[in-house]
């Protein structure tokens, strides 16, 4: 978004100007969507982990390739998709930057990769590395379970900590105080904060929202042909998942399609992974995720 919002101010466009709007949502939608890609990942590994034991496979494993390869291509016609709506629906303006130079956005200096950017790029890397290495490291080992215990909350710290001890041309890789100071808007965070402590209690199992709509949905998709099913529980997660919390939406939808999945002979695993990328793409209402709350 920083980037984005450079090259706005060179060329010339308003903050509400269709281009603009409709980078920073799709840059938003899709970067929330590919925390979906991988079947490690937080919300896929939480689903597909339930999943199995609901229809008699537990401890059954879905096989990475296949997972990220459907996934990719979902992901992919998604992006191809919004990009034609914008061009031929919504007719974004992109004239002004029909013949950017780069040099009007970065000098010549900037496009030098230094000492330091190669740090940057090497601690980045390590960091990406550090966050995955739970997933795929064996349960029994103590260092999985240091950096289990640490949550990639933890990890990120101690990333940080790190570059602020480590020097690259005399000086620290980051000063952390400077970089919380000028480098966090602290009014979306405060928002992002306020928008998910609400969105928690309106869905805590206390409020009856969840067994609620459960008792709704089942009778009302069981009626459907298989094609149907499958559209009808992908649009409306779709809608839930922007009223109420990302994961409890996915939740939700697990027994209904252990359930419906068995009786009418559709592969759930598929249905789960599609479920894991909907219910993440939250962004009409503020409350639907915290990247959703950013963009508002």
């Amino acid at each position: 978004w920083g980037i984005m919002e450079g090259v706005y101010d060179t060329f010339h466009y308003k903050p509400l100007d269709k281009y603009p709007l409709i980078m920073m949502t799709g840059i938003g939608i899709f970067a929330t969507a590919g925390a979906s890609l991988f079947p490690f990942s937080r919300m896929p590994l939480i689903l597909l982990g339930m999943y199995g034991p609901m229809v008699g496979a537990e401890g059954m494993t879905v096989a990475y390739i296949g997972y990220i390869i459907f996934i990719s291509l979902l992901s992919i016609s998604s992006i191809v998709g919004y990009l034609a709506v914008c061009k031929y629906i919504l007719h974004v303006d992109v004239s002004n930057i029909a013949d950017i130079d780069v040099t009007e956005i970065i000098s010549a200096e900037e496009t030098v990769f230094s000492k330091r950017h190669k740090a940057y790029m090497i601690s980045l890397g390590i960091l990406i590395l550090l966050f995955l290495l739970p997933s795929v490291l064996p349960a029994s080992w103590g260092l999985t379970a240091i950096f289990s215990r640490l949550t990639n909350i933890g990890v990120l710290w101690a990333v940080l900590i790190v570059m602020s001890i480590v020097k690259v041309e005399d000086k620290p890789l980051i000063d952390i105080r400077e970089a919380a100071k000028g480098g966090v808007q602290w009014d979306m965070v405060i928002t992002t904060v306020t928008v998910l402590v609400l969105s928690t209690v309106m869905t805590n199992d206390a409020s009856g929202i969840k067994e609620g709509l459960q008792l709704i949905l089942q009778p009302v998709l069981s009626h459907l042909s298989p094609v149907m099913l499958i559209v009808g529980i992908v649009v409306s997660s779709l809608i839930l998942t922007n009223l109420i919390q990302n994961m409890v939406v996915a939740v939700l939808y697990l027994p209904i399609i252990a359930t419906l999945c068995t009786t009418m002979d559709i592969n759930g695993w598929g249905l789960v992974a599609i479920i894991a990328l909907t219910s993440s793409c939250a962004f009409v209402l503020p409350s639907g995720s915290p990247i959703a709350a950013i963009i508002h």
